[in-house]
């Protein structure tokens, strides 16, 4: 048996093109829109994120001034200072954390509750200052049955900016 050939005509007339080029004239100009616009989003946050950590560094330089990045002004008494800065610091620490990604949340607490609390007791979280890492001291104690000495006299200052630089190494990464 013969088959019969079924003959397809496949030319296009002008107005066929035109058709399908003003569909792909579309179809790029949405590809374009969108990707225009994913690239802006990501632009605004980078920009947002980056103003952010100006801020926050530029708190800190202003509010530890004398103190941080060089101690040449170390005040007498530097649980006071310290105390009497707290609550600018920590509205500087509030609005920057959530310019970081979650996974650096908890990094970046860490870090904060480092600098404002020297017992390392999660229980002293929320509602304890203790600055008395930036005092200079030397004594003793008894752990276990042993005599242990300690002296910060030479090291109080170097603890103070290993935490400020542990809170801004966080500005550093956006």
């Amino acid at each position: 048996m013969e088959r019969n050939a079924i003959k397809m005509s496949y030319e296009l007339t002008a107005y066929d093109i035109a058709i399908i080029s003003g569909g792909f004239a579309t179809v790029g100009t949405l590809i374009g829109t969108l990707l225009s616009y994913r690239f802006a989003i990501k632009l605004a946050a980078v920009n947002a994120r980056k103003e952010a950590a100006q801020k926050f560094i530029s708190i800190f330089h202003t509010e530890l001034s004398g103190l941080y990045p060089y101690p040449i002004k170390w005040p007498d008494n530097i649980i006071d200072f310290l105390e009497s800065k707290f609550i600018i610091l920590n509205a500087a620490v509030s609005d920057f954390r959530h310019c970081l990604t979650p996974d650096k949340w908890e990094a970046f607490d860490n870090a904060w509750f480092s600098f404002y609390n020297a017992t390392g007791r999660k229980i002293d979280n929320e509602n304890c200052q203790c600055y008395l890492h930036y005092m200079p001291f030397t004594g003793s104690s008894i752990v276990n049955g042993k005599q242990i000495d300690h002296d910060t006299t030479k090291t109080y200052k170097a603890t103070f900016k290993s935490n400020v630089d542990s809170l801004l190494k966080f500005a550093r990464l956006t």
